[in-house]
């Protein structure tokens, strides 16, 4: 035809240049021609839901990528750190744990019965004394020379009397709502007698004075001591034949207060050392029961 021009393939042969493509020459890839082809859709989806998680999944904070160029290769390696929402991770502790301890007896809440059952019987002041009265009311308590008592949460008295040897037994125990409770009701006590040396109380037509502040501390069978107050008694009444005198003593056992009032209408009859050693007996009576 006019217009083509020959031309000469690699095998040697002449050829028109509409004879077409010479045999062994390289076919164009499909698609648009002079456009490279593209990527398979499904690597493509894939590369995109990679994107989409690192920035949408909760669970990725920070990815640090440390790359290191080996052999012919790269390695990439990518730390992921946990969220900030994440629950703690509990690491179990070397500290080992420390032993039990058990509350000293007289730092516990004791009941008004269990000190109830704390009181001295009545063969601790003579075989032949009774109990002449007992209770368990707080609202009864009152300091020693007058004026109501606070933060009281318990308590138990008792009177006992044994007339062949004429010695009268008060004993009181009280619990309380702290241990600085229960060393102030003691301090009250003890500043009623200091501001003058001494103080008095009437009630049912007996008279009880309190004198002097005699130096001692709590028995050693005394939990967690505290207070102590130690001072004499002397009372009086038109009913008696003669008057009772002795000692008022009190202590402090963390949370509670043991007070001894020993009396004689035996003049000397009681010393302090013979009202501690009731004292002893009311605190190692205590601990006994509420162990």
């Amino acid at each position: 035809m006019s217009g083509q021009q020959p031309w000469q393939a690699p095998d040697g042969r002449w050829y028109s240049s509409g004879d077409g493509s010479p045999p062994g020459a390289p076919s164009r890839p499909p698609g648009r021609p002079g456009q490279p082809r593209k990527e398979k859709p499904e690597k493509e989806s894939k590369l995109v839901s990679f994107r989409e998680w690192l920035s949408t999944t909760a669970g990725v904070i920070a990815a640090i990528c440390a790359i290191t160029t080996l052999a012919g290769g790269t390695v990439v390696v990518v730390k992921i750190l946990a969220p900030h929402n994440d629950p703690p991770i509990v690491q179990n502790s070397s500290t080992p744990t420390p032993p039990h301890t058990t509350t000293p007896n007289s730092s516990s809440p004791f009941s008004s019965a269990q000190l109830q059952s704390a009181l001295l019987s009545s063969e601790t002041v003579g075989s032949a004394a009774t109990v002449e009265s007992s209770g368990t009311d707080v609202s009864t308590l009152e300091a020693t020379c007058g004026g109501p008592r606070t933060g009281a949460t318990a308590t138990a008295y008792e009177s006992i009397n044994d007339q062949q040897t004429g010695t009268f037994l008060a004993e009181t125990i009280t619990s309380w709502d702290s241990a600085a409770d229960a060393a102030q009701a003691i301090k009250v006590d003890r500043q009623a007698v200091d501001q003058s040396g001494s103080c008095s109380i009437t009630s049912s037509g007996a008279t009880e004075e309190y004198s002097g502040d005699y130096a001692g501390s709590p028995p050693s069978s005394c939990v967690s001591p505290g207070q102590y107050f130690d001072t004499q008694i002397n009372t009086t009444s038109s009913s008696f034949a003669f008057p009772y005198n002795g000692f008022f003593i009190q202590a402090q056992c963390g949370t509670t207060t043991i007070t001894v009032k020993i009396e004689s209408d035996v003049p000397g009859g009681i010393t302090q050392q013979s009202a501690d050693g009731y004292l002893s007996s009311a605190i190692g009576k205590l601990d006994s029961v509420t162990s």
